[in-house]
């Protein structure tokens, strides 16, 4: 455990949008977690089979396999891991979307554009340890 801080984690990034992963990954690693990355859910799945995660940061919109169906594969594998959805299409803040995506462990949703300081929020409340 870091000072004031959470332990380093494993995280993965998927998301379509090259971009966005290299900042997600610039931003995580300063904070001191290891990266890896996908370009969709195809990817991301894969990536979970070979290595542990200890959270899934997940665009809802992207090629091959969206979002919302590769939380729901992670989920049937890995019902404990956590997740972060990230989107700029999706109405993220409506309650079915929230049900929907809570039941399969998304504990925080980001509107694209974020904030960086709002992502290492997200993430530190991810990874707090509690129920």
């Amino acid at each position: 455990m870091e000072e004031g801080g959470t332990a380093m984690a494993r995280i993965v990034v998927l998301d379509d949008e090259e971009s966005i992963r290299l900042i997600l990954r610039k931003v995580l690693e300063g904070a001191g977690h290891q990266v890896e990355e996908a370009a969709n859910g195809i990817e991301g799945l894969a990536l979970m089979g070979e290595k542990h995660f200890d959270l899934a940061i997940i665009d809802v919109v992207m090629p091959k396999k969206g979002g919302l169906e590769a939380l729901m594969e992670i989920h049937g594998k890995k019902p404990d891991m956590k997740a972060i959805i990230i989107s700029a299409k999706i109405d993220l803040d409506s309650e079915v979307f929230k049900n929907f995506s809570w039941i399969f462990g998304t504990v925080r949703t980001l509107k694209k554009p974020f904030r960086l300081d709002a992502v290492l929020q997200a993430v530190e409340e991810a990874l707090a340890p509690g129920p």
